[in-house]
C-alpha cells in the first residue's frame, strides 16, 4: 500500500478509535471517492467493518453492487467486497462464504483478501489447520495486510500457542496500532494528537477508552491508570477552558494519589508511573511526596535513588531534590547511593562545580591511602572546604590528618563537625565516639553510641567498632572484666588483630596482677598503639614462662599468637603457639590457624599446627589430611617434612590403616636424623604390634628408657603381655593407669581401648 494511502487510512482509524463512526465514514467515503478504482481493499474492508458497526450493511450492499453496474470498481473488486459485506455481516453462511471466495479466485486469481476472507470463516468453523494457512497464504501475497495477523493471533492463542500468538499480534500492533484498545502508549499518543488538533472531544475520547478496556476485560481499572486518565482529562479541560472540569480532575487525581500512599500493598513500579506522570504534568510537590514513597519503600536499592536522583537534578529542581534526599537520607544513611545524590544536590544549591568538585575529592581520597605528605594534605583538603565547607567527609579526613599529626583539639573539631552533618551515620557516629573514648570523654561517648546496635552474627566491621568502644568506655571507667566481655565478642571475628590482642593481654594482666605492672613489658605497650614489629623479645618470653608456671593458660596462647605473628609462622612460634592451644583449647587453636590461613600467612608449619591440633581433638582423619597436605608441597623443609613423618605415622597407627607406610615414615625421619627419639619408639612399637610382628614391637619398647615411661608406653608394655598370653601380668601394669585422670583426648582413648582387654577379655590382633 502506497505511503499517502497508509496515513489516509491511519488517521480514519484514529476517528474510528475513539468511536467517531460518523466522521469516519464520511472520510471513508471521500477517500473511495478520490480513486475508486484504485485502492487497497483494505479501504474496502474497513468500510465494511464500520458499516457494520453503525448496522449500515445492508444500504453498503446496495452502493457497491450499483458501483459494480456502474462500472466504478471492477468486478473483481466489487465480487471480493460484496463477498465480505456478506460474511462480516453475517448475511451468509461460513461455508458459503468459503465457496464464494473460492469462486472469485477461480475466476480472478489468488488475492490476500479471498485467503483472508477463507482463514476468517475456516476459524469461525474452528478448523484452526487450514485457517492458518489461508491466513499466511494472504500475508504471501500482501505483508501489509495486516487482519491476517490478528486472525494467525487467535488461532495461536487457542491452540495454546503462546510464543507464536504474541509474535502475530505484535505485527497485528505494528501494522495498524489504532484498530485496538488497551496499549496505555497508544492512547496517550492519540489523546495527545487531537489536543494538539484542538479536537478537545476526540482527545477525551481516545484517553478515557483505556480504562474502559480495562473495566471491560480486566474488571477492574489499576489506580495508576486512572490517575494518570484524571491528569490528562485536566489538561484537556484546561485547553479547552473549561476550569471547573480542570479542577474536579485535578483534585480525583490528588486525593487518588494520596489514598495510594498509605496503600501498604502497592507495588513500586506503580508508584513511579504515577511519579512520572505527576511530573509531567508539572505536579511536582505532589510527585516530590510519590518519590519520597517510593524512597521509603525501595530506599537502599541503587538503581532506584540513581534514576530519582537524577530525575529531579536534570530538572533543575534542586530544592524539592534537597529536600527528598534529606528524607532518603534520614531513613537509609548508609546507602552511599543516597549520600551521594545529596551531596550533589547541596553542591548544585550552593553554586560549586560538581564535577570539579568531585574530582578533587577523589584525588585526596588517592593520597590518603598512599599515605601521602600532610602538608600537601591539609593544603589538598582546606581548598577542598574553602568551595564547600559541609561535606563530613571532608571533615573526617582533616581529623583524620590532625589526628597523625597528634593535634588533637584540630581533629576533635573537624570530627565533631563530620558528627553534626552526619549524624545518623554508623560509620560516621563509631568515629567520632572513637575518639572522644580515646580522649577521656567516656560519657560523651556513651551517649552517642547508646542506641547504635548491631546482630553478633552479622561479623560486620561496624559490630567489631561498635563492641571495641565499648570496651574501650568499660576500660576507661576500671570495669576492666566487662571490657573483656566486649573483646572477645571481637576476637572471635577478628582473632589475629594485633591491638585487640595486645589489649586483652594487657587487661587480664591488670586484673589478675593489679600490684605487678612490671609484667607489661615493652613489647605489649608499643602492641597496644601500633603494630610495628617490637624486635625485642626478651622480656616478653621471660614473662610469658611467668605465666606458663602460674598456669594462666589464656594469657600465655594470647602471647603466642602474638609472637607468631611477628615471627611470620616458622617453626619455632608454630611450635609454642600448638603447646599452648594443645593445653589451652585445641578447638580454638585450630579455629585462629585456620583464619591465619585464609590471610597472607600460609607456611607448611600452619598445615603441621592444624594436624596436631586436629590430633589432640582425636579428628584423626582430618589431622591425616592436613600432615599429607604438607607432603604435596614442593620444597618442604627437611625438618617439617621429619616433623609431619612422625605425626602422620602415629595418625595411621591409630587409625589402623597404612600401617607398613606409617613404619617406612618412622625409618627415614631415624636415618636422616641419626636416633631415634621416644617418640618414634613408641609409636614404632605400637606399629609393629598391630602388624603383628611382637618381637619388633618389644625390641623398640625396651629401647624406651624407663624414666621417659609415658602413659601410652605403659599402655603397650601392657598390651604385649597380653598379646602374649600374660593377661596377671598385663592386668598389673594397666590397673594403675585406669585410675589415672584423663587430661586428654588421647589418654581418655587409650583408656578406652584399655578397658577392652581389662574387663572384655577381647583378643587382640592376631599375626597376619
Amino acid at each position: 500500500m502506497e505511503k499517502s494511502l497508509k496515513q489516509s487510512l491511519e488517521n480514519i482509524n484514529k476517528y474510528i478509535f475513539v468511536k467517531k463512526y460518523q466522521t469516519s465514514s464520511k472520510l471513508l467515503d471521500e477517500l473511495i471517492s478520490s480513486q475508486p478504482g484504485s485502492l487497497s481493499l483494505l479501504v474496502h474492508l474497513r468500510r465494511i467493518e464500520l458499516a457494520s458497526k453503525l448496522n449500515d450493511i445492508e444500504n453498503l450492499k446496495k452502493q457497491y453492487s450499483i458501483d459494480v453496474e456502474q462500472g466504478k470498481i471492477s468486478e473483481e473488486v466489487g465480487s471480493l467486497c460484496l463477498a465480505l459485506i456478506d460474511q462480516q455481516g453475517e448475511l451468509v453462511s461460513p461455508a458459503e462464504s468459503i465457496q464464494r471466495f473460492s469462486e472469485i479466485m477461480e475466476v480472478y486469481g489468488e488475492s490476500a483478501a479471498a485467503y483472508y476472507g477463507v482463514g476468517y470463516s475456516l476459524d469461525v468453523l474452528d478448523n484452526y489447520e487450514r485457517a492458518i494457512y489461508s491466513y499466511k497464504q494472504s500475508l504471501k501475497l500482501d505483508p501489509d495486510w495486516y487482519p491476517s495477523y490478528f486472525g494467525l493471533s487467535q488461532v495461536s492463542y487457542r491452540n495454546q500457542d503462546q510464543k507464536n500468538g504474541d509474535y502475530f499480534f505484535y505485527m497485528f500492533e505494528k501494522l495498524a496500532p489504532y484498530n485496538l484498545y488497551g496499549n496505555f502508549y497508544t492512547h496517550k499518543k492519540l489523546s495527545e494528537e487531537f489536543i494538539n488538533k484542538q479536537e478537545y472531544e476526540e482527545a477525551e475520547a481516545a484517553i478515557k477508552s483505556l480504562s474502559d478496556w480495562w473495566v471491560e476485560n480486566k474488571g477492574m481499572c489499576p489506580v495508576e491508570i486512572q490517575i494518570y486518565e484524571n491528569l490528562m482529562l485536566a489538561e484537556i479541560a484546561k485547553k479547552s477552558e473549561d476550569p471547573v472540569k480542570e479542577n474536579s480532575c485535578k483534585q480525583n487525581a490528588e486525593y487518588q494519589t494520596m489514598q495510594i500512599l498509605d496503600d501498604p500493598e502497592i507495588r513500586e513500579e506503580a508508584l513511579y508511573f504515577i511519579a512520572k506522570s505527576l511530573e509531567e504534568f508539572s505536579d511536582f510537590p505532589l510527585a516530590f511526596k510519590v518519590y519520597k514513597q517510593i524512597l521509603k519503600i525501595a530506599g537502599d536499592k541503587p538503581e532506584m535513588v540513581q534514576k530519582i536522583g537524577n530525575q529531579f537534578l536534570s530538572m533543575g529542581e534542586c530544592r524539592l531534590a534537597k529536600d527528598l534526599f534529606d528524607d532518603a537520607y534520614e531513613q537509609n544513611p548508609e546507602v552511599s547511593d543516597i549520600r551521594f545524590c545529596r551531596l550533589v544536590t547541596d553542591l548544585k544549591i550552593a553554586k560549586v562545580p560538581v564535577e570539579e568538585y568531585i574530582i578533587e575529592k577523589e584525588r585526596i581520597k588517592k593520597l590518603l591511602d598512599q599515605e601521602g605528605d600532610h602538608v600537601e594534605l591539609l593544603a589538598l583538603l582546606y581548598h577542598l572546604l574553602a568551595k564547600y565547607n559541609e561535606d563530613p567527609e571532608v571533615h573526617g579526613y582533616l581529623a583524620e590528618v590532625y589526628y597523625s599529626l597528634t593535634n588533637f583539639e584540630k581533629a576533635g573539631l573537624h570530627y565533631r563537625r563530620m558528627y553534626e552533618l552526619d549524624h545518623k551515620n554508623k560509620l560516621t557516629i563509631l568515629k567520632f565516639a572513637s575518639f572522644l573514648v580515646e580522649q577521656g570523654e567516656v560519657d560523651e561517648s556513651k551517649k552517642i553510641v547508646e542506641n547504635l546496635s548491631f546482630d553478633e552474627q552479622s561479623q560486620t566491621s561496624y559490630f567489631c567498632e561498635l563492641c571495641w568502644i565499648k570496651s574501650l568506655q568499660f576500660a576507661r571507667t576500671n570495669d576492666l572484666d566487662q571490657a573483656i566481655v566486649y573483646l572477645k565478642k571481637i576476637l572471635k571475628f577478628d582473632p589475629w588483630n594485633v591491638s585487640y590482642l595486645a589489649h586483652e593481654i594487657i587487661w587480664n594482666i591488670q586484673i589478675k596482677y593489679p600490684d605487678r605492672p612490671e609484667l607489661i613489658d615493652p613489647v605489649l605497650e608499643k602492641l597496644s598503639t601500633t603494630d610495628d614489629d617490637p624486635k625485642e623479645w626478651d622480656e616478653f618470653f621471660k614473662n610469658t614462662k611467668f605465666f606458663r608456671d602460674e598456669h594462666q593458660l589464656d594469657i600465655c596462647y594470647s602471647r603466642n599468637k602474638l609472637f607468631l605473628l611477628y615471627e611470620g609462622s616458622k617453626e619455632k612460634s608454630i611450635r609454642y603457639f600448638v603447646r599452648f592451644a594443645s593445653k589451652f583449647d585445641a578447638s580454638k587453636g585450630c579455629h585462629d590457624l585456620l583464619r591465619l590461613l585464609n590471610t597472607n600467612f600460609d607456611s607448611p608449619w600452619i598445615y603441621w599446627g592444624l594436624g596436631v591440633l586436629s590430633k589432640e581433638l582425636w579428628q584423626l582423619e582430618t589431622a591425616s589430611m592436613w600432615f599429607e597436605q604438607v607432603l604435596s608441597l614442593g620444597g618442604v623443609d627437611e625438618e617439617v617434612r621429619n616433623a609431619v613423618y612422625v605425626e602422620l605415622a602415629d595418625c595411621y597407627v591409630w587409625r589402623n590403616n597404612n600401617l607398613q607406610k606409617g613404619v617406612e615414615y618412622l625409618k627415614v625421619v631415624n636415618e636422616m636424623k641419626g636416633e631415634v627419639s621416644t617418640k618414634s619408639l613408641v609409636i614404632m612399637s605400637h606399629a609393629y604390634l598391630k602388624l603383628g610382628l611382637v618381637q619388633q614391637a618389644q625390641y623398640y619398647l625396651e629401647k624406651v628408657p624407663s624414666e621417659n615411661h609415658s602413659f601410652e608406653a605403659k599402655y603397650l608394655t601392657g598390651l604385649l603381655h597380653y598379646r602374649n598370653g600374660s593377661l596377671r601380668k598385663a592386668k598389673s601394669i594397666w590397673k594403675p593407669l585406669l585410675t589415672t585422670k584423663s587430661k586428654s583426648l588421647r589418654t581418655h582413648h587409650i583408656k578406652q581401648e584399655l578397658l577392652k582387654y581389662y574387663f572384655n577379655g577381647e583378643s587382640y590382633l592376631k599375626a597376619n
